[in-house]
């Protein structure tokens, strides 16, 4: 990963480390960015950002699901525990390992309504939204051109209200992987505050007709 951050130009970096051949995560970030790691497992790594130029603080956590489906339950509870006690503007990014709709697996097994309803239920237990981004949605898929093709959508961006009030223009899309089964996802948080313009006041005649009006 030392070797990755220096050729992608980041400053700092953050790791868990992996268990034999599975898991390990990453958090790499520059310097214009007070970033501050405040917690982390091999399924998370939480953390809290705000610019050099002192704005207010939100909250960034970059999550993996259990891939076995009968831990998947643990993958909820982590959910929710990390949404305990928290006041910030929230975004969470990564491979979940779950579908919030049978629309978001294409080919293989039916994917088990009782996961489905479970995933969906620490979803909103938490106060999070799906946040919908640009691209092709299918985010992993093996067998591709073959009749065994499987395409899913096991990465997505959670967001909670206070983030959607703070990057209400945010951009978010899907690239492709050159070499990797899984596409990445970016945002780019614009702030939801439009930048005010001096405007010149204009008077209606039409507010005269008005009663409360006072001439």
């Amino acid at each position: 990963m030392e070797i990755i951050r220096t050729k992608v130009g980041f400053d700092n970096m953050f790791t868990v480390d992996c268990s034999g051949r599975s898991g390990g995560l990453a958090l790499l970030w520059k310097k214009e960015l007070n970033l501050t790691i405040v917690n982390h497992s091999r399924n998370f790594i939480d953390a809290t950002i705000n610019s050099v130029s002192s704005s207010p603080l939100w909250r960034y956590t970059g999550f993996y699901g259990c891939p076995k489906r009968h831990r998947h339950a643990e993958s909820w509870d982590l959910l929710k525990q990390l949404s305990l006690n928290n006041s910030l503007p929230w975004i969470l990014m990564g491979d979940f390992n779950d579908f919030l709709s049978h629309d978001e697996n294409l080919g293989g097994a039916t994917h088990p309504n009782r996961l489905i309803q479970g995933f969906w239920e620490a979803v909103n237990f938490s106060g999070l939204f799906d946040l919908t981004f640009n691209g092709y949605q299918f985010t992993w898929d093996k067998g591709i051109g073959t009749t065994n093709w499987v395409r899913e959508k096991l990465d997505r961006i959670l967001v909670n209200g206070r983030w959607l009030d703070r990057f209400g223009y945010a951009r978010v899309e899907s690239f492709e992987a050159l070499v990797s089964d899984h596409l990445p996802l970016a945002v780019w948080p614009f702030p939801a505050t439009r930048i005010r313009t001096n405007r010149k006041f204009k008077f209606e005649n039409c507010w005269l007709k008005e009663a409360s009006v006072e001439t």
